[in-house]
């Protein structure tokens, strides 16, 4: 839950009043949400303090977080078949429960995201990734 540091930072520089001296925001994984919300302006720390500790296993459930370990553990040790597929933590609760507008627990403002992300504040989003020959890739979206 690294993301909730980020979060706390990102509190930190908008109680201040210090988000206006940021041209540009740089993150990846939960940062990059998070640093969504910020160029929206809209402080949503509770996503790390309320929403994802009381999401009853639907984020984090340590029973397939166990299961998925040892699964992992006994394929790379021993070369036994995946013996367990759900993943620990369930990003989709947060792309699906917490961020869309419509329907989200804390609806992204796309519309002051797509303004101030042209006008004020650019959001880079990087990432890393392993291609099919073991090679390491790195990349940084954003709007140029």
């Amino acid at each position: 839950m690294r993301g909730a540091v980020s979060a706390g930072m990102a509190a930190a520089i908008y109680s201040l009043g210090f988000v206006d001296s940021i041209d540009t925001i740089y993150g990846s994984s939960a940062g990059s949400l998070i640093g969504a919300y910020m160029v929206t302006r809209q402080l949503s720390v509770d996503v790390y303090t309320d929403l994802l500790p009381n999401s009853n296993g639907q984020f984090v459930c340590k029973k397939r977080l166990v299961s998925s370990l040892l699964s992992n553990y006994a394929e790379q040790v021993w070369n036994w078949p995946k013996l367990y597929e759900k993943p620990g933590m369930n990003v989709s609760y947060v792309m699906d429960t917490i961020l869309p507008e419509e329907t989200g627990l804390r609806p992204l403002d796309m519309e002051a995201f797509v303004y101030n992300n042209k006008h004020n504040q650019q959001l880079r989003v990087a990432t890393s990734c392993v291609d099919g020959n073991g090679n390491l890739g790195a990349r940084c979206f954003g709007t140029d």
